[in-house]
């Protein structure tokens, strides 16, 4: 009787601490914080993929990650200590978001520029493997009168790290996945309330 409460209390731990260690982790594709710059520079090689887009009237080879089957820009990083601090994958939906890459249309870069469905689709993956994002929705209008919803997510992981899904940034140019600290991402909250409250 002994042996058998001892492996039922050895098997609930093994499977508690398996759990731990599975959703401790918070990356795509590889591309988690921490990072140093060697292992970011391995990873991107490993995952990255060879587009063929009409740069400037040329065509250039260029280099994507997918998520979710959608070709994604290299992540944009922030380093602290010479590691990876914030990771920012960019999803770009005219011409005019792409601007370090010179795009003279969206048919020469129809691999960096997609429409904002793709966006969705790979946020839904998202969601699926990190259950427990919070979303929430604002009503955008351009310049034309055109208006449409723009849709923020956040997702806090019990390590102190969060993933940030922004829809639009700067209206209909593009949209981000950001993983970050948390801490980082609550301050960043704080100042811009703050900074709300006093421009009255």
């Amino acid at each position: 009787m002994k042996k058998f409460v001892l492996i039922i209390i050895i098997g609930f731990l093994f499977n508690t601490f398996a759990n731990v260690a599975n959703s401790s982790i918070v990356e795509l594709k590889g591309f988690k914080l921490g990072m140093t710059k060697k292992e970011f520079k391995k990873n991107w090689k490993s995952k990255r993929v060879k587009v063929h887009q009409n740069l400037s009237s040329v065509l250039l080879p260029h280099y994507t990650v997918t998520l979710a089957g959608v070709n994604v820009d290299k992540p944009t990083i922030w380093w602290l200590d010479k590691k990876v601090d914030t990771i920012q994958f960019r999803f770009f939906y005219n011409v005019d978001a792409v601007k370090p890459i010179p795009c003279s249309s969206i048919d020469a870069c129809n691999k960096l520029i997609q429409p904002a469905a793709n966006f969705v689709r790979v946020v839904e993956a998202i969601k699926k493997k990190f259950p427990g994002f919070k979303c929430s929705e604002t009503e955008l209008m351009n310049k034309m009168g055109a208006k449409w919803i723009n849709r923020k997510c956040i997702y806090h992981h019990g390590d102190g790290v969060s993933i940030s899904t922004i829809r639009y940034r700067d209206n209909d140019e593009w949209g981000t996945i950001t993983i970050l600290p948390t801490n980082e991402y609550k301050q960043g909250q704080q100042q811009d309330a703050e900074k709300f409250n006093n421009d009255l």
